[in-house]
Protein backbone atom coordinates (compact mmCIF):
# COMPACT_ATOMS: atom_id res chain seq x y z
CA UNK A 1 0.00 0.00 0.00
CA UNK A 2 2.53 2.38 0.75
CA UNK A 3 4.99 1.70 -1.97
CA UNK A 4 2.02 2.34 -4.52
CA UNK A 5 1.34 5.66 -2.66
CA UNK A 6 4.94 6.32 -3.09
CA UNK A 7 5.29 5.29 -6.81
CA UNK A 8 2.21 7.23 -7.43
CA UNK A 9 3.75 10.42 -6.37
CA UNK A 10 6.05 10.68 -9.14
CA UNK A 11 7.42 13.56 -10.47
CA UNK A 12 4.63 13.79 -13.37
CA UNK A 13 2.22 13.02 -10.33
CA UNK A 14 3.72 15.67 -8.19
CA UNK A 15 3.39 18.42 -11.42
CA UNK A 16 0.07 17.65 -12.01
CA UNK A 17 -0.66 18.53 -8.05
CA UNK A 18 1.17 21.41 -8.04
CA UNK A 19 -1.11 22.93 -11.31
CA UNK A 20 -4.49 21.46 -9.98
CA UNK A 21 -7.53 23.48 -9.18
CA UNK A 22 -7.53 24.88 -5.16
CA UNK A 23 -9.97 22.25 -4.12
CA UNK A 24 -8.12 19.65 -5.46
CA UNK A 25 -5.36 21.38 -3.78
CA UNK A 26 -7.40 21.53 -0.61
CA UNK A 27 -8.05 18.09 -0.60
CA UNK A 28 -4.66 17.29 -0.54
CA UNK A 29 -3.59 19.48 2.43
CA UNK A 30 -6.76 17.67 4.62
CA UNK A 31 -5.02 14.35 3.59
CA UNK A 32 -1.23 15.39 4.57
CA UNK A 33 -2.39 16.91 7.80
CA UNK A 34 -4.00 13.73 8.64
CA UNK A 35 -1.00 11.92 7.78
CA UNK A 36 1.21 14.08 9.95
CA UNK A 37 -0.96 13.60 12.62
CA UNK A 38 -1.43 9.86 11.77
CA UNK A 39 2.63 10.12 12.86
CA UNK A 40 2.84 12.14 15.56
CA UNK A 41 0.48 9.29 17.24
CA UNK A 42 2.90 6.87 15.65
CA UNK A 43 5.63 9.02 17.68
CA UNK A 44 4.54 8.40 20.57
CA UNK A 45 3.31 5.27 20.77
CA UNK A 46 6.58 3.74 19.50
CA UNK A 47 10.36 3.77 20.72
CA UNK A 48 11.95 1.95 17.53
CA UNK A 49 10.20 5.41 15.64
CA UNK A 50 11.34 7.70 18.39
CA UNK A 51 14.46 6.28 17.69
CA UNK A 52 14.94 6.34 13.96
CA UNK A 53 13.47 9.23 13.69
CA UNK A 54 16.06 10.86 15.69
CA UNK A 55 18.90 8.97 13.94
CA UNK A 56 17.60 10.34 10.20
CA UNK A 57 17.33 13.92 11.79
CA UNK A 58 20.55 13.84 13.64
CA UNK A 59 22.48 12.90 9.81
CA UNK A 60 22.12 16.69 8.85
CA UNK A 61 24.64 17.50 11.31
CA UNK A 62 27.60 15.56 9.78
CA UNK A 63 26.78 17.03 6.53
CA UNK A 64 28.31 20.74 5.47
CA UNK A 65 25.93 21.24 2.77
CA UNK A 66 23.26 21.53 5.89
CA UNK A 67 25.36 24.22 8.08
CA UNK A 68 22.81 27.02 6.90
CA UNK A 69 19.84 25.42 7.08
CA UNK A 70 20.76 24.28 10.87
CA UNK A 71 21.78 27.61 11.64
CA UNK A 72 18.51 29.26 11.16
CA UNK A 73 16.75 26.48 12.73
CA UNK A 74 18.96 27.20 15.77
CA UNK A 75 18.29 31.10 15.32
CA UNK A 76 14.52 30.17 15.25
CA UNK A 77 14.54 27.91 18.55
CA UNK A 78 15.77 30.69 20.21
CA UNK A 79 13.43 32.95 18.89
CA UNK A 80 10.49 30.99 19.23
CA UNK A 81 11.53 28.26 21.85
CA UNK A 82 11.06 27.83 25.34
CA UNK A 83 12.51 30.94 27.30
CA UNK A 84 12.88 32.87 23.18
CA UNK A 85 11.91 36.15 22.95
CA UNK A 86 8.83 34.99 20.70
CA UNK A 87 7.37 32.90 22.89
CA UNK A 88 4.64 34.98 24.71
CA UNK A 89 3.20 35.28 21.25
CA UNK A 90 3.24 31.49 20.54
CA UNK A 91 0.07 29.34 20.19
Amino acid sequence: MLTDLLMGLSENGLEKLKAAEPAERERLARVMVSAMELGRALLRESPELRRAFGEAHAEFLHHPECRALLAEARRAYEQFGPGGSKEAGRG
